[in-house]
């Protein structure tokens, strides 16, 4: 005979759905690329990373969204990721493990972002880490490692492999050290401070003199107006002389 099968009541499948694993699609929002397996998810105004991704995802782009923070293993459901682009966002903290499990991992972007320290764990595991980007960020410490990285306000853009950093897990590129002071010359500087002193002496001699010639010239122009303002006195009495003699003189006339 035909057993027919009774449907499920909805209590039963509200059960099921809670027990039965969550089915792996393109996140709400995002745009997937089964063909080249790339999720575009820039933009969104995300919190945090998508979950329930596919696993064999290759290229995961997290641009432009509201990140603040990376949590442990933050991206264990894509372990084949090769591209993760986590750039202008508003991350200030890194989990150390947060890439564990990244082993093929070629290019890494956190630029843009409010990073302030970063463990030198964070990129022990990979070995195949060609790009690394962090400008633009404000961080002051970045562990021990042989090669360097582009930092807040670097004129260069990001920091590729030929760049100085060479791969090979063994943590994070440091700044640049800060070139040493050259030794100064003992000689030069004596040699400096003498000449430095005969220039300042022979300005300050020249000031005296111009000083010294001032005052002489000064005193000399006072002379010269007394001894006028005198003569011009005396030929004002001569010419009062006269004057008084003549109606004398034609007096008697």
């Amino acid at each position: 005979g035909i057993t027919l099968i009774p449907l499920l009541s909805p209590s039963v499948s509200i059960l099921l759905s809670l027990l039965l694993p969550p089915s792996l699609s393109c996140p709400k929002g995002c745009v997937c690329d089964g063909r080249t397996k790339v999720v575009d998810c820039r933009g969104r105004g995300l919190y945090d990373i998508p979950r329930h991704l596919q696993p064999d995802t290759l290229e995961l782009h997290l641009q432009d969204n509201r990140i603040r923070g990376l949590g442990s293993m933050a991206f264990r459901d894509t372990p084949l990721l090769r591209v993760l682009d986590l750039s202008n966002n508003s991350i200030t903290s890194v989990s150390p493990s947060t890439l564990l499990g990244l082993r093929g991992l070629q290019r890494l972007s956190l630029a843009s972002n409010a990073l302030r320290e970063l463990d030198r764990r964070l990129l022990g595991p990979i070995r195949s880490l060609s790009h690394l980007d962090l400008s633009h960020n404000s961080y002051n410490y970045l562990g021990h490692t042989h090669g360097n990285a582009h930092g807040n306000g670097n004129p260069h853009g990001p920091l590729g492999m030929g760049e100085g950093y060479g791969g090979g897990g063994s943590g994070l590129p440091e700044c640049e050290p800060k070139q040493r002071p050259r030794p100064v010359n003992l000689r030069h500087a004596i040699a400096t401070v003498i000449v430095t002193g005969v220039v300042c002496g022979i300005v300050l001699m020249m000031m005296l003199a111009a000083a010294v010639y001032g005052c002489a010239y000064a005193a000399l122009m006072a002379k010269y107006q007394r001894e006028l303002k005198k003569s011009e006195e005396t030929s004002k009495g001569d010419h009062g002389s006269a004057d008084e003699k003549e109606p004398l003189e034609n007096a008697i006339a």
